[in-house]
């Protein structure tokens, strides 16, 4: 917190160098995140006997990725063991969801930019139809829901006579 009493969001991006920023450290004094020569465990991984009691699905606090070592030992560790994706702070699902979020609003401005092609393209009599059929149909399926009884399930064959009745109206103009 400063001194105002609001709380500080430290980013740190190892690709862009800041000499202004501040880096977050353990109580160490060891950068965490960084590659360094001097492993933050302290243990060689190599030599240590690591066992787990159960395979189980656990859950970390955001940004976990941050407080695994990087040090040439561990990085080394992580490949052969076929877990070094977990260095890669892009691998997080906040990452994946990010970038199909990303997918879903450009596939959506592509659609919405389709539509409103396909809208000026269409002459005044066509765009006149089309707010016609829109209007003829709102008012079928009003009359439709006045007069059915509430207590009873609509069917497809319910539906498919106001479809019928929206024919006949057309024929009938």
């Amino acid at each position: 917190m400063s001194a105002g009493g609001t709380s500080e969001l430290l980013t740190i991006d190892p690709a862009v160098p800041d000499n202004n920023s501040k880096s977050v450290e353990d109580d160490k004094g060891k950068i965490l995140g960084e590659k360094s020569a001097a492993c933050l465990l302290g243990v060689d991984l190599f030599s240590a006997e690591l066992t787990s009691e159960k395979s189980q699905p656990m859950f970390l606090a955001k940004n976990w990725r941050d407080a695994l070592c990087g040090c040439g030992k561990c990085s080394d560790f992580y490949v052969k063991k076929g877990i070094s994706f977990l260095l890669d702070k892009e691998d997080s699902i906040a990452e994946y969801e990010k970038m199909a979020k990303q997918r879903r609003d450009e596939k959506m401005q592509q659609q919405e930019g389709a539509e409103l092609n396909f809208l000026s393209n269409l002459g005044h009599v066509e765009k006149m139809e089309i707010l016609s059929g829109i209007a003829d149909m709102k008012d079928e399926i009003r009359s439709f829901l006045q007069s059915f009884d509430a207590t009873k399930p609509i069917t497809s064959e319910d539906i498919h006579q106001v479809f019928d009745n929206l024919k006949k109206r057309r024929r009938m103009e």
